[in-house]
């Protein structure tokens, strides 16, 4: 059999939805010669093609959109590890501090903050929006040291010891993510929770006490996604408020702000460890940038994914994605670039 493209460009580009509904129309070589062509075949199969492309989907919730960035770059983060993550860990930790430095700075479009903030800068950061500033412990200083972790320092493992071969704090992180994502999840909710009632995270539901229930789901796209939410009044009986906080600090239920706060905390760390990654490809084995991130991050329009056959990118700044032309077009952005040229793509803490 034959595959038949429309045009020598059609087979030449890579033009994605186009391209891969076109070689559909294929044809039986003992029916037709060389030059042959069935024009009402091709012609419907264009016809459907855009005409599915060109209808936004619906959107979904932006926080729902980053729970599901989330499991993509956590996926991507475990085949990028399974497949360099030895050659990755000798090449960070060959590294000296200052250059771990600039690469940090170089990966987060020099947002990373030096050192660790106080406690009121932390709360003030978080009040005014600066969501990434719950990652307490995200700052140069402590990113380019060291661990106290029992493997990466000659002893013997313990059971719930990290396996990581050497003794570098990014390493770790990024090992807590790939080798132990479920224990990981459930220790950074709860840590989250303990600086919310020391009152350094903020209460995000301006006074009112806010629980989500646990997540129906485990695995696939949606297991992170927020249960229902379920809110107090200040009317509420205090049995009641007493029965709810003795669930979230059981882990029953979550609280709301502890729960996003850690959803913030993974989806920041996922995309800092995916850029590094995509550093050291270009840095060390001198390949063409990837820049994972912006895709995985999903649609501009309507927050679901941008992995599809018909997703595009911008062709001027090249760090928005859509997940088709038609959630292309809803935005201004779609219709004119505000850039000037290509854009660096960094995670902005």
């Amino acid at each position: 059999r034959r595959v038949s493209y429309c045009s020598r460009d059609c087979q030449r580009k890579d033009w994605k939805s186009h391209k891969f509904l076109c070689k559909q129309a294929v044809v039986a070589l003992p029916e037709l010669g060389k030059l042959d062509i069935i024009p009402a075949t091709i012609s419907s199969v264009k016809k459907s093609a855009k005409q599915e492309d060109s209808h936004p989907k619906d959107p979904i919730d932006e926080t729902i959109g980053h729970a599901r960035a989330s499991v993509r770059m956590e996926s991507e983060l475990q085949a990028l590890f399974s497949e360099h993550g030895k050659n990755f860990s000798e090449w960070w930790h060959l590294r000296s501090p200052g250059q771990r430095k600039t690469i940090l700075l170089e990966a987060t479009n020099n947002t990373l903050p030096l050192k660790k903030f106080t406690d009121v800068e932390i709360r003030r950061a978080l009040g005014s929006g600066n969501m990434p500033r719950c990652l307490v412990n995200y700052n140069i200083q402590n990113l380019v040291g060291k661990c106290d972790c029992t493997v990466a320092n000659g002893k013997s493992p313990g059971e719930s010891d990290c396996r990581h071969i050497y003794n570098d704090t990014m390493l770790h992180e990024i090992y807590l993510r790939v080798a132990k994502a479920k224990e990981t999840e459930k220790d950074e909710y709860f840590k989250c929770y303990a600086l919310r009632n020391e009152g350094t995270f903020p209460n995000l539901m301006s006074g009112t006490q806010a629980y989500v229930l646990p997540s129906e789901h485990n695995q696939g796209q949606k297991k992170y996604d927020m249960g229902e939410t379920i809110m107090l009044s200040q009317e509420a009986p205090p049995e009641v408020v007493q029965k709810y906080k003795t669930w979230a600090e059981a882990g029953d239920v979550q609280d709301f702000s502890a729960a996003t706060y850690a959803g913030v905390r993974r989806l920041f760390s996922l995309g800092l460890f995916i850029k590094l990654f995509d550093l050291y490809q270009e840095q060390e084995r001198h390949f063409e940038p990837k820049n994972p991130y912006a895709r995985l991050m999903g649609c501009n329009a309507c927050h679901q994914t941008a992995e599809g056959i018909g997703a595009t990118r911008c062709k001027k700044c090249k760090a928005t994605w859509w997940c088709c032309s038609g959630c292309r077009m809803t935005t201004s952005h779609g219709e004119k670039c505000p850039h000037v040229g290509p854009c660096t793509v960094g995670v902005t803490f």
